[in-house]
């Protein structure tokens, strides 16, 4: 409702009840505006022949007039228009942002540094450079190995990242550092994430590719990691249109990748289990495990061993990719694929940046959603054991465990570990 202003021109008497004959305003156009509750232009432009009660024409103003009624109810942000500048060489402008993940990874880890070149849309993590953090203080530290790494892999000289605002990027260490090596640092608007949209949108894209996997297979929410790994690993070497459907890693390197080894994420897996660590020759030869990704710097697969609660490496093994062990009401077909290894990939640094200990799990971390190890399960002490094993091997080293303990209370958070 308005209160007008306004004047009678007749008597009483021949005034019908509830009507006025003459209101006093600017114009016919804002009192239109108003009566039609700040109805946008070409609504009230089109009133006249549509609807009846008012003028025969009604004339949008030439120059509009801010009306603070719309500017205090309707106010928004302008569009974000799309940027088509690009850089010209590698690491001439890298764009960086720091992720939180709602729930701990299997070894604890919370967040994760992205990288992304502007020049190539390559993010370095394909290579083992995907820093997961357990707090956001580690992203100074990630992000000086990120730039040896690069700084060498390239034989260019960082110039400039793109970030937003947050602390991480804004401390005293990393202002000083950046000073020191001449990088130039641009920083977003607060509140305006789409500054830094690339970044933002990448860690859409390997999020819901992550996902997709995660969900298909059936896997708890603590193997995000994982599954992010391998989004990241297959991001790098997909077609992609921006690049005339060339993959990130051609644009990088020149390389053109070879895909023989992929394999469906979280299918199952008959890893072969060497004869020195089997307890007799009736024990079966083949394990059943889950394919979890792909190991960097070697040439072999990774796979989680659901009745130990470990992640094993290994070459030999047959993969049954209509198969997904944690998702049952698929129906199976039949069909089994041979394994073409995958190559080897650059054995780079993948850094603990904290300490075991800082792993405290929740009431929703992921050690609540997986099964619990036999009280009566030796425990883990040295790099060179594994729980299965009768004795000290002999021969050929069996496959290599990445062990995975549940926290329990008074005992040491669970760490990675991996057999030489």
């Amino acid at each position: 409702l308005y209160w007008l202003e306004a004047e009678v021109l007749t008597r009483t008497s021949e005034i019908k009840p509830g009507t006025l004959m003459s209101v006093k305003s600017d114009d016919p156009y804002t009192l239109w505006h108003r009566r039609f509750g700040h109805a946008r232009k070409k609504s009230v432009v089109q009133l006249p022949g549509n609807v009846k009660g008012v003028l025969d024409k009604i004339s949008a103003p030439t120059r509009d007039t801010p009306c603070d009624g719309c500017k205090f109810g309707k106010s928004r942000r302008d569009a974000f228009p799309a940027s088509d500048s690009c850089a010209d060489h590698p690491l001439d402008l890298i764009h960086m942002d720091l992720v939180k993940y709602p729930s701990l990874s299997l070894d604890g880890y919370k967040f994760a540094l992205t990288t992304l070149d502007d020049y190539s849309s390559f993010y370095y993590s394909s290579f083992g450079l995907v820093w997961y953090l357990k707090r956001k203080s580690d992203a100074f530290s990630a992000f000086k190995q990120f730039v040896t790494w690069a700084e060498t892999q390239a034989e260019r000289k960082l110039k400039a990242i793109r970030l937003n605002r947050g602390g991480e990027f804004l401390g005293r260490e990393f202002n000083d550092f950046l000073a020191e090596r001449g990088i130039e640092r641009q920083l977003s608007v607060a509140r305006t994430p789409q500054q830094n949209g690339r970044a933002e949108c990448w860690q859409q894209t390997i999020q819901n590719k992550a996902e997709a996997m995660r969900h298909h297979a059936g896997m708890t929410s603590g193997f995000w990691k994982l599954a992010s790994e391998t989004a990241v690993h297959i991001y790098n070497r997909q077609p992609l249109r921006c690049h005339q459907w060339k993959p990130p890693i051609t644009k990088w390197n020149g390389t053109v990748p070879d895909v023989l080894y992929f394999r469906v994420w979280g299918c199952k897996a008959y890893v072969h289990t060497h004869k020195d660590v089997r307890v007799n020759k009736l024990q079966p030869k083949a394990k059943v495990m889950i394919f979890i990704g792909y190991k960097i710097g070697t040439k072999g697969y990774r796979f989680w061993d659901p009745t130990a609660w470990t992640i094993v490496v290994s070459r030999d093994v047959t993969f049954d990719e209509s198969s997904f062990p944690k998702r049952d009401d698929r129906p199976r077909e039949p069909g089994m694929s041979q394994d073409p290894l995958p190559p080897v990939l650059p054995d780079l640094p993948n850094p603990d940046l904290t300490s075991p200990d800082d792993f405290t799990p929740d009431d929703h971390s992921p050690d609540n959603a997986h099964p619990q190890p036999r009280q009566d399960e030796p425990q883990q002490e040295d790099d060179d054991k594994i729980p299965f094993a009768p004795g000290p091997p002999s021969g050929p080293p069996p496959p290599q465990r990445e062990h995975y303990r549940p926290h329990q209370s008074g005992q040491a958070s669970p760490s990675r570990q991996a057999a030489p």
